[in-house]
């Protein structure tokens, strides 16, 4: 919120303007709720799986590029065994 949004709510008509922090209130307090009492140094392992944000699949594709002669391993002989 802004100085001036601020300023703009109270220069509205007093039931109206306790209308607004009420909703403001209840929105901060579901933010709180939501967040926690997560910090910037709260470790990785203890943020809540649905908090951290999804990366999307890799996007290059595994393996040789086209044109490339195939490699594998060597078979071991069945003698050696």
């Amino acid at each position: 919120m802004t100085r001036g949004e601020a300023t703009a709510i109270l220069d509205m008509n007093r039931d109206k303007a306790i209308e607004i922090i009420v909703g403001l209130a209840e929105k901060a307090k579901k933010y709180g709720r939501m967040c926690g009492d997560l910090s910037p140094t709260t470790p990785s392992g203890m943020t809540p799986v649905y908090l951290k944000p999804s990366y999307g699949k890799r996007k290059k594709r595994s393996g040789r590029k086209p044109g490339h002669p195939g490699i594998s391993r060597i078979s071991p002989d069945k003698d050696s065994r």
